[in-house]
Order: structure tokens, then sequence, then C-alpha cells
């Protein structure tokens, strides 16, 4: 394998893995806040949901 497809491989897997946290975060605040969290409590979560995913 080259360094070219290395790098190509690891953009897509790195792409990939970004937009999936991304839409993760937008379905868990909208759900969390339909159930009634308020707005600091859904970001507190959040933020201590994707730094361990991180």
């Amino acid at each position: 394998m080259s360094i070219k497809s290395i790098k190509i491989r690891y953009v897509i897997t790195k792409s990939t893995y970004d937009i999936a946290i991304a839409l993760f975060s937008a379905i868990i605040y909208i759900y969390m806040s339909d159930i009634g969290y308020s707005i600091s409590d859904i970001n507190f979560f959040i933020f201590f949901t994707i730094s361990f995913l991180l």
C-alpha cells in the first residue's frame, strides 16, 4: 500500500467518523429537548459524550 492510498483511506475514515458524531449530536439534542431537558443539561451531556468518543 502506498502512502497516498493510506492518506486517502484516513481522510475518508476520519470524515465518516466526524459526520457520524455530528449527526448523533444533532439527533440526541432534538430528542433530549423533546423530553424536557434544559439546554444546559443537553450541552453538558453532549460535551461529555463527545469528549468520551473522541
